[in-house]
């Protein structure tokens, strides 16, 4: 399953950086957040295939103290486009 994922047009192995390039308010609450490789990334400008239910995960440094926890968003992006996206609802 995953050397079928990585074989894909835009696929990778393991974590790959990403630059956030849109954030947009879908609704009250409810955040859609658009992903692009940088330009120095072998992915940037590479169409990205993936199966529905694919997920995403993001680790973040919030408060920028070294200390990361995994988190885990279904991709709401349509196949083939040169960026992921995810769409949170805030709790």
């Amino acid at each position: 399953l995953y050397q079928m994922a990585e074989g894909r047009s835009g696929g990778w192995s393991g974590m790959e950086t990403f630059e956030v390039s849109d954030i947009h308010q879908v609704a009250e609450g409810i955040k859609s957040f658009t992903f692009k490789a940088p330009k120095d990334s072998p992915l940037f400008g590479e169409s990205i295939e993936f199966t529905e239910g694919q997920y995403l995960t993001l680790k973040v440094d919030p408060e920028g103290n070294g200390l990361t926890a995994p988190r885990h968003y279904t991709v709401t992006s349509p196949p083939g486009v040169d960026f992921l996206q995810c769409t949170v609802k805030k709790i």
